[in-house]
């Protein structure tokens, strides 16, 4: 049953007021002790130190030519020249498997090979070699 009073209102609002009234009243907090300040003064180091560190760091991503993002930028480009160079290299082994393949199945491509790009000759042939007029 609510509580009501004499002149049979409710009291809740007499209550909300008291409550406000009690909150704005709010004590002091105790003065701080000595042991309670070494807490915040470590914590506050510790900030001091790490902010010290980020811009330490960011200093040298930022501003140094030879690191951070000087260095991240030739890093890159040397490794676009790298892609450029593993590509030429792919083709040239592609090309060479090719040739490699064409010599295992073909006995006449194997037999072009030996004449033309080490001089070898078969038994029985005779061997020519013609050269050029030389010029007075």
């Amino acid at each position: 049953m609510p509580l009501t009073t004499k002149a049979g209102m409710d009291s809740a609002p007499t209550t909300a007021a008291k409550r406000t009234s009690s909150q704005a009243e709010v004590l002091p907090p105790p003065p701080m002790q000595s042991s309670d300040r070494w807490p915040k003064l470590i914590l506050t180091g510790v900030y001091g130190i790490l902010l010290v560190m980020l811009l330490i760091f960011s200093h040298h991503y930022w501003l140094a030519p030879d690191k951070g993002r000087h260095k991240l930028r030739d890093l890159r480009a040397a490794l676009q020249v790298q892609h450029a160079h593993n590509a030429q290299v792919e083709q040239r082994n592609a090309e060479l498997a090719e040739v490699i393949n064409r010599l295992k199945r073909d006995d006449k491509a194997l037999e072009e090979y030996a004449r033309y790009d080490l001089g070898m000759i078969r038994r029985g042939e005779t061997f020519v070699r013609v050269l050029p007029p030389e010029a007075d």
